[in-house]
């Protein structure tokens, strides 16, 4: 309790309780608390000149320390005490002393940011060289620390002595990295003109420039890339910026992953390698901005003609992970883009339109559709858009409206709340090309997946009947002359058939390959003008009979041609 009291009577400077305390108490001028604090501590720290004599005269050691190995020299200088550091220095303290972090009394001088206390302790320091590149048990250097601080005056000061502007720490950062982090433009023009290496790395491989380009330091960003001006009268270069840290992530990734367009623009520079691929993911720059949903990063690094089709690790374009991660803009941006490919697929054999599909997102189907994405396409598992769709649930949208979804949930009688959900938009994608008699690998269609069966018995007479033969995909193959389509184009390629499965009349011609939901339907042009003649739907038996035996002799054989249109060229009438 008596210490405490001495200790408030220093810092309240109540020299005259203290000097009594002193004449009565010699013996105890050197004791301590449990921390280790002296009087003289105290004193030094609150910067009492008279109060410093007296105890120094009495016999206080200079040099003792407390816990953290720091000496009175170090409170003095902790507590921007310029006036102590020449007094307690004549005195005898020793001036080269470091606590147990390391810290010299230019480090602590340097975490004070105070000039003055910086310009003593340098005053005082007999071996400037050493200290001024003493580095602490973290490897830091008193320049380190004041570029981290980003005190311009400080930092002049410490450069007349010519410190190791290269110096690193244990985490291989030197003065230019924190200069550059924290975005000191002042300091940065000042590190270069002294020497700092641009494209020195840290721990992780990363330069200053990716650091500039991390933190978003735009004008930092100019002064790298241009340093070989500014730095006429060193060797220096500009800033590599193709340089790659542990991950081979450049400048340009960082830039693109957090939307600095400006800063991507001032990379933009012929040397640019604007398709550089990561490690991890193997993602390039416009993977990046996608994925991130960047549009005007991805607008401005479109203008360097990155290629937009290339895949990572996990076969995703960047479109892909636009879609993957929702981005509308982003997405209605790059199907903008004249050399997007619309149906890659990635690893496991997803579209873009399959991911924005399985993600519930129908503005960016929607969107997909619009620009003829492949509708059938089929994921790993033969699952087609409508399977995902109905497995969705619930979809979402931006501001986008898709008004052809009223009218299928009017058809279907369900409430507008349901306007979005899974099967109103496989009904949707149905119209649009997709097939609801599709199976995936569990032997499932899209209308296997509706649990509702009032809803699914309802959706069963909206939809085309199925193959006669097969009973399992759509009919798309038309009998001539009779007219119906009940056969599917699978079927009519195994079984050669020459009367119509329904109303048994002879086949003439087989034509329109086509789905119901198409608008494009193929019309079969005969090879020769006979061939358009049309026998009655009503046959009499005689010709009938004559029309088979010319059909036999023709000896014709069917043929696909042109994906789904079927003919027969040799079977012309008499």
């Amino acid at each position: 309790m008596a210490f405490d009291k001495n200790i408030s009577k220093i810092m309240l400077s109540d020299i005259q309780y203290f000097k009594g305390f002193i004449r009565k108490n010699s013996h105890k001028i050197n004791e301590t608390n449990s921390w280790g604090l002296t009087y003289l501590m105290a004193a030094c720290q609150a910067g009492n000149i008279d109060l410093i004599n007296s105890l120094i005269e009495a016999g206080s050691d200079l040099d003792m320390k407390d816990r953290d190995d720091c000496t009175a020299f170090h409170y003095a200088v902790s507590g921007k005490q310029h006036t102590v550091v020449p007094l307690i220095a004549s005195k005898g303290a020793n001036a080269e002393k470091c606590n147990a972090q390391g810290n010299s009394l230019l480090h602590l001088a340097v975490e004070t940011g105070c000039k003055d206390v910086v310009k003593a302790v340098l005053h005082v320091t007999e071996n400037k060289s050493v200290q001024i590149n003493k580095q602490n048990v973290n490897g830091d250097t008193p320049l380190l620390l004041a570029c981290h601080r980003g005190n311009t005056e400080v930092i002049q000061q410490l450069l007349l002595y010519k410190p190791d502007v290269n110096l690193e720490n244990k985490h291989n950062n030197t003065p230019l990295h924190w200069a550059c982090s924290w975005g000191f433009k002042d300091i940065v023009e000042q590190l270069l003109l002294f020497g700092a290496d641009v494209n020195k790395k840290d721990i992780y491989h990363y330069t200053p420039l990716h650091w500039a380009c991390d933190s978003g330091h735009l004008e930092v960003v100019q002064q790298l890339l241009w340093s070989s001006k500014c730095c006429s009268k060193t060797s220096l270069t500009k800033a590599d910026v193709n340089a790659v840290d542990s991950d081979a992530v450049t400048a340009l990734h960082v830039a693109c992953g957090l939307g600095y367009e400006n800063i991507i623009k001032e990379l933009q520079i012929p040397e640019l390698k604007v398709n550089a691929k990561d490690i991890k993911y193997g993602n390039t720059p416009l993977h990046w901005a996608c994925r991130s949903g960047h549009k005007q990063a991805v607008q401005q690094l479109l203008k360097s003609n990155p290629d937009v089709n290339l895949r990572n690790i996990e076969g995703n374009t960047p479109l892909h992970l636009a879609v993957l991660k929702q981005h509308y803009d982003v997405v209605a941006l790059m199907l903008a883009q004249s050399q997007v490919e619309l149906d890659i697929k990635n690893c496991n054999k997803m579209t873009p339109l399959l991911l924005a599909v399985s993600e519930g997102h129908l503005g960016m189907t929607h969107k997909l559709v619009l620009h003829k994405a492949d509708i059938k396409a089929v994921d790993a598992d033969n699952n087609n858009c409508l399977h995902l769709a109905v497995k969705k649930g619930v979809f979402h949208s931006e501001d986008e409206t898709v008004e052809i979804l009223d009218k299928f949930y009017n058809m279907l009688n369900l409430s507008k709340k349901e306007r979005r959900s899974g099967t109103i938009v496989a009904m949707y994608l149905a119209y649009s090309g997709g097939h609801f008699h599709h199976k995936n690998k569990g032997d499932e269609t899209p209308l296997d997946l509706i649990e509702n069966p009032v809803l699914k018995q309802k959706m069963k007479t909206l939809l085309p009947s199925l193959c006669l033969l097969c009973e399992v995909n759509e009919p798309t193959v038309k009998f001539q002359p009779c007219g119906h389509t009940v056969t599917c184009k699978d079927c009519c390629l195994k079984i050669q058939r020459k009367t119509c499965p329904k109303c048994q009349q002879i086949i003439v011609e087989k034509s329109g390959f086509v789905t119901p939901k198409s608008e494009n339907k193929e019309v079969q042009t005969p090879a020769h003008p006979s061939e358009s003649k049309v026998l009655p739907t009503k046959c009499s038996k005689l010709e009938a009979k004559c029309l088979q035996v010319r059909v036999e002799k023709s000896k014709c054989e069917w043929q696909q041609v042109g994906g789904y249109k079927m003919t027969a060229p040799n079977s012309r009438l008499i």
